[in-house]
């Protein structure tokens, strides 16, 4: 298993106790994996967008042995896909292997905006755009998966996947976020295993 540290992890204390090394930076959370012998690193995509090609060989050589994961926030993609698409090509050109998405603004489990039908349409609407991008995911051999963000039950996902068709889309998994939506982690992550891109380690106590 090649474990690594994902940019979200860290709030801004860093800044408000002066400390040198920046964790929201490609150069600080480098340097975190490295001195700590972590194989990776997650950040957003749009931290290295506008990267020029010398910029980007700079950070494929600091990189050396760690693997690159890049991410692109929430949003309503039946509205417009373009972040996805950006990503996918950033990821391209950086070198990572997965980008991390996430499919709504949902949390903590409360759907009731939507509703159970809503939920559905929701879904729905998203399967055209998706499909839409997966082709050039498949033609750079980048993973694209969706992270379960205190939004959908794994059914939910696997049957959106299945849906698009794409053997480079699959899921993300919080390992925690599973809870919020009445699932185990370990029922969650049986569901789907055959379609797991990624995961999102976290040190949680359940209390009542």
């Amino acid at each position: 298993m090649r474990i690594g540290l994902c940019a979200w992890s860290f709030t801004d204390s860093h800044r408000k106790a002066g400390r040198e090394i920046d964790p929201h930076s490609p150069a600080g959370l480098i340097r975190l994996a490295q001195e700590n012998n972590l194989d990776s690193i997650e950040l957003a995509s749009s931290s290295l967008q506008n990267y020029n090609t010398q910029e980007l060989v700079t950070l494929q050589h600091d990189l050396k042995d760690l693997d690159l994961f890049l991410d692109t926030g929430g949003t309503n993609y039946a509205d417009d896909i373009a972040p996805l698409h950006e990503a996918i090509e950033t990821s391209h050109r950086a070198g990572a292997k997965v980008v991390r998405t996430t499919i709504s603004n949902l949390l903590e489990g409360d759907r009731r905006s939507l509703g159970l039908t809503g939920i559905k349409s929701y879904l729905d609407t998203l399967v055209k755009p998706f499909r839409s991008v997966m082709h050039l995911a498949e033609d750079y051999n980048i993973d694209i998966g969706i992270e379960n963000h205190q939004d959908f039950c794994s059914w939910e996902l696997l049957d959106f996947c299945k849906r698009v068709g794409s053997p480079r889309l699959g899921v993300t998994m919080d390992v925690a976020n599973a809870l919020a939506v009445g699932e185990t982690p370990i029922s969650f992550a049986h569901r789907i295993l055959p379609i797991l891109k990624h995961v999102h380690l976290k040190d949680y106590t359940i209390h009542p």
